[in-house]
């Protein structure tokens, strides 16, 4: 049938045909295909995103795993009087006796806090040790931070003579690691 036309209007049909597909093309690329890809490409960054997050997500989970072995060593709140009860029946245990405990001063660490309690004491040597022994054994963290022996210079000679100063820290969750 396109054949019995003339050769000017076969090339009219044909310009026309290629202006047709030119124009289809256009809007079929602009408004089909090219949001097409666009939302393809945002779903593969989405995608990349989230596959970095799960990443994430599992190693803070992996790690709160870790630190909740440590969730009973460590107090809820601030316990300076449970403390000074600790190491009061620690030390009559060991059969020093607790001559003072005074709070030295809380640190922030950030979701921790540690506080710190200097006291005095009197007893032997191996009272001393009984002690020591008792404390790094205790179910909470408590560290010694520091230990001083001397004799005492009142006079009083208690079992074995020795007057010591011990500086202790225990641990404790802030507020903001609970939330």
């Amino acid at each position: 049938m396109i054949n019995s036309l003339s050769k000017k209007t076969q090339n009219e049909i044909y310009l026309a045909s290629v202006g047709i597909i030119a124009v289809g093309s256009f809007v079929g690329w602009n408004f089909f295909v090219s949001p097409l890809v666009k939302q393809s490409k945002l779903l593969e960054t989405e995608k990349r995103n989230t596959v970095k997050k799960e990443a994430v997500l599992r190693n803070i989970t992996y790690s709160e795993k870790k630190l909740s072995a440590y969730d009973e060593a460590l107090s809820s709140t601030k316990e300076i009087t449970w403390l000074i009860e600790a190491l009061n029946r620690m030390a009559s245990e060991s059969s020093l006796t607790l001559v003072s405990a005074a709070p030295a001063g809380d640190e922030n660490r950030g979701d921790y806090k540690k506080i710190t309690l200097q006291i005095e004491a009197r007893g032997g040597y191996h009272a001393l040790g009984d002690f020591v022994s008792r404390v790094e054994n205790s179910t909470r963290f408590i560290k010694i931070s520091s230990c001083h022996l001397e004799l005492p210079q009142d006079g009083n000679d208690v079992k074995g003579g020795l007057k010591i100063l011990m500086s202790l820290s225990v641990f404790s969750v802030t507020k903001t690691a609970l939330s």
